[in-house]
């Protein structure tokens, strides 16, 4: 399967695919694209392009993920085969959510909510509703404010991580009725999510009056 040495591998050609774009002059979107004509395995893809990204400097992650989610929009390749071949990559979690929450700041809405529901919606979905998650609201802190994503961006993702369907102890009532216990558990997920990005607000001060008027919190 996917081990050890087989993702060492894939991290070296990556390294060798940065240095083509950063001493080389080769668009990412040009490289994303000569990978993807070459190799026909679709897992494959998105791996060699995450590994562009096995690196300590946010600023590696948040270019690879930026352009990667440009090249998604534009058709290069599929959101599915990208997200499963950076899960396969063998970041660390702190690489991952960056270079993902990138993806989501590269892209548009449809991504992002994706993103969201995929990535996020099964962890802060369990979270009891009007609580708030400490680590996400730091991780989604950090990456805006390292420029992965904005503001209305992750408002997208954090929709995603409302419409994930995985019904919560705090969301659910004990019941048979599946239909109503999954609206609550969505909705109750979804103000979770809320909840937490409002305390990452509070936390940041008021930069501005730009962001502060954005109507979904009004």
């Amino acid at each position: 399967m996917h081990n050890t040495a087989g993702a060492h591998t894939r991290w070296v050609i990556g390294q060798e695919l940065w240095k083509m774009f950063e001493d080389g002059g080769y668009a990412l979107e040009d490289i994303f694209g000569q990978v993807v004509a070459h190799n026909s395995i679709s897992w494959m893809q998105g791996s060699l392009i995450g590994a562009m990204a096995a690196t300590d400097d946010a600023s590696r992650q948040i270019t690879v993920g930026h352009a990667l989610g440009q090249f998604i929009t534009d058709g290069g390749m599929s959101f599915g085969d990208a997200y499963a071949g950076l899960n396969l990559t063998g970041l660390s979690g702190e690489q991952y959510d960056m270079l993902i929450l990138s993806v989501a700041g590269g892209s548009g809405p449809a991504v992002q909510v994706a993103i969201g529901e995929q990535r996020f919606g099964s962890v802060l979905a369990w979270i009891p509703a009007g609580g708030v998650d400490q680590g996400a609201v730091d991780l989604f802190d950090n990456a805006v404010a390292a420029g992965a994503l904005t503001v209305p961006q992750l408002v997208a993702v954090l929709v995603g991580v409302g419409m994930a369907q995985y019904p919560g102890p705090y969301a659910v009532q004990t019941s048979i009725g599946a239909p109503a216990r999954e609206g609550r558990a969505m909705m109750g997920a979804f103000r979770a999510a809320m909840q937490a990005l409002r305390e990452m607000r509070k936390g940041r001060g008021r930069q501005g009056r730009g962001d502060d008027e954005d109507p979904l919190f009004i």
